[in-house]
């Protein structure tokens, strides 16, 4: 396997933050260290840098302007819209506080060039901040990231996660959206452009930012509309970075370019168009979205409770077909799931995206903001189990004992996905994006560092 397809992101923030010895139990889940201890989360940055990780993550996964707002009100002075411009900066602090660990590895690396070997980690090219972004059910109380049970008008109750309209039909043709669902997904379609909104329109900022992850969205309407905020947002930057664009020079004849030219000049003159990944959690091996007729064929591998729940193949269809209003993901995939269930899950992504009418060359034709094919991004969780009302975890008996024995699980899933070849004997995926999610730390990507570059 070449490492070249495969890049290292970091393991979990919260948790990590806890087992150092902060707390974690506000309704900010510790994030608000980044306006009263920015050191405390930097230090976990630089923990997973020194780790090997060659991506690391924003602490923002929950956070918004709402909710920064709300908790600087009540713990501060300041003045209403004080807390308004606070909180944008907090959010934009985030992301320096990822690009400065990120620097002062790569400075240190240099400086210590002359007297020792360079280090594996100054070598890797893919080294990036990704912003995160939650799904809406991580700012509810108690979190909805699991269930997907949104409250009106953001999805269709408390009791259900599905919309009357949504079942996908054995054709794989979904109906058109009831009246309702296209309200609820464009009211979070706008609710992610805002978090994105507040660092996109802060140019310094936006130019550090190289992926963005939207993770644990737990229904397809949000995966609609998260697709339908990223082509939103390439119009609004569009206009916003003018010099940025080029178009083709006033209509002068331009010279004909390789595929990989036209690839580098996009890179430069549309700088502002980010790549993004879209994952979701599955609990118990199954995802939450709930459908009243389900789509699952009788070859799924999914037990017979999967037929109240959307299959990996109905997923993979709403991630990735052609919509006039939803530009298509860089990256798919499974965060915050135990990693019991990989198997049986990535065997099913294989299949059903190796199957999908969508192919690695459409990627690249499709969408501008694209320079290569589809990614496969998996962090999954340590293994424990996770109680989103008592806010606790458990141990399960057959989960891994020991950092290194996570690791060589994970690592032998990897290993299934960057050689799964389509039917015509093609790479299914462009690479692999792996870490750690909640209950994961340095150790975690420590152990996978060293077997990846064995």
């Amino acid at each position: 396997m070449g490492r070249e397809r495969i890049q290292l992101l970091d393991g979990g923030m919260g948790t990590t933050l806890e087992s150092s010895g902060y707390e974690v139990s506000s309704e900010l889940w510790g994030s608000e260290l980044l306006y009263t201890d920015p050191k405390a989360i930097s230090d976990i940055h630089e923990g997973y840098v020194k780790s090997g990780a060659e991506l690391i993550e924003t602490s923002t996964y929950q956070l918004n302007s709402t909710n920064l707002s709300s908790y600087l009100s009540s713990s501060t002075s300041l003045t209403r819209s004080e807390c308004a411009r606070e909180s944008s900066r907090i959010l934009r602090t985030s992301v320096d506080l990822v690009h400065q660990s990120l620097c002062s590895s790569s400075e240190s690396s240099e400086s210590s060039s002359s007297t020792k070997p360079k280090s594996k980690r100054a070598s890797y090219p893919g080294a990036g901040v990704v912003f995160s972004c939650g799904p809406y059910g991580s700012s509810l109380r108690p979190g909805a990231e699991y269930s997907g049970l949104y409250p009106p008008p953001y999805g269709p109750s408390l009791t259900t996660n599905s919309f009357p309209s949504s079942p996908i039909t054995p054709s794989n043709t979904p109906p058109p959206p009831s009246k309702e669902e296209e309200e609820a997904t464009e009211l979070l379609s706008n609710y992610h452009l805002s978090k994105l909104m507040t660092v996109a329109t802060h140019e310094d900022t936006w130019r550090k930012i190289d992926w963005i992850a939207f993770e644990t969205i737990p229904v397809l309407h949000e995966i609609k509309a998260i697709r339908r905020t990223m082509n939103k947002l390439q119009g609004i930057l569009r206009e916003r970075y003018p010099e940025s664009f080029s178009s083709s020079d006033a209509g002068q004849t331009q010279p004909q370019l390789s595929d990989a030219e036209e690839c580098e000049r996009e890179s430069q003159t549309e700088w502002y168009n980010k790549k993004y990944w879209i994952t979701c959690a599955f609990p118990n091996g199954l995802h939450p979205q709930h459908v009243s007729n389900s789509s699952s064929d009788s070859n799924s591998n999914l037990d017979s409770s999967s037929n109240h729940h959307v299959s990996v193949r109905d997923l993979v269809n709403v991630l990735l077909d052609e919509q006039n209003d939803q530009s298509i993901p860089n990256g798919i995939g499974i965060n915050c799931t135990n990693p019991l269930y990989l198997c049986s899950l990535i065997k099913q992504f294989n299949e059903s995206t190796g199957s999908h009418n969508f192919t690695q060359t459409e990627a690249l034709n499709k969408n501008k903001n694209k320079d290569k094919g589809i990614t496969f991004v998996l962090y999954p969780d340590g293994g424990l189990v996770y109680d989103v009302n008592t806010r606790t975890w458990s141990t399960p008996s057959n989960g891994p004992s020991n950092a290194s024995e996570w690791a060589k699980g994970i690592y032998e899933v990897v290993q299934s996905i960057e050689s799964a070849k389509s039917h015509q004997g093609t790479y299914i995926w462009d690479g692999v994006i792996v870490g750690g999610c909640c209950k994961t730390s340095f150790e975690e990507i420590s152990a996978l560092r060293k077997l990846i570059d064995q």
